[in-house]
């Protein structure tokens, strides 16, 4: 009996920490110059916002962020703001069911750049980083742009001010 239920505890373990470690692999590969968001699926498929296992993936988000240095920090705020972009327009292909969802996506994705913005002036890092990061924030206040039609008056104050802010970190690190 006691054999039984610690082979079926290790059981669990170990089916746990291969989820876990597909999971990490599948999401959080290195940073190449040309990798693209379509890269980010998950063997169940893609993991939208919406989705049941989404918490693992802003949890593994966190850890990278957490742990790693200001210059690969930066990296990662890009690319977790280029993903929160891509999952923004996935979740208003769905429907008005997912739009509120979408604007908290959006708004986050705005705000990893922002923060990117925040630790460029905060860190000394090379200028490929800066750079960009000023190629993030000029896509992405064009994304932004052609994306708020889509969104209620009400909703598009917020992402107004957020594209403001993002406006002016953009010509501050032109300049």
């Amino acid at each position: 009996m006691k054999l039984r239920l610690l082979l079926s505890v290790v059981g669990l373990l170990f089916g746990i920490g291969i989820i876990s470690v597909s999971m990490m692999t599948s999401v959080n590969r290195p940073l190449a110059g040309n990798s693209s968001v379509a890269d980010k699926e998950m063997y169940l498929g893609e993991v939208l916002p919406d989705h049941l296992g989404y918490p693992v993936v802003a949890a593994i988000d966190r850890f990278y962020l957490e742990t790693a240095n200001p210059t690969e920090r930066i990296q990662y705020q890009v690319k977790y703001s280029h993903r929160r972009l891509y999952y923004t327009q996935s979740l208003l292909a769905k429907g008005e069911e997912t739009k509120d969802l979408a604007l908290s996506t959006l708004t986050k994705s705005q705000k990893y750049l922002l923060k990117a913005c925040q630790e460029l002036a905060q860190n000394e890092v090379d200028d490929s980083t800066t750079q960009l990061v000023i190629r993030a924030l000029a896509y992405n206040i064009n994304q932004v742009e052609d994306l708020t039609h889509q969104f209620p008056d009400n909703q598009r104050t917020v992402i107004d001010e957020l594209r403001a802010q993002e406006q002016a970190a953009l010509e501050q690190l032109q300049h």
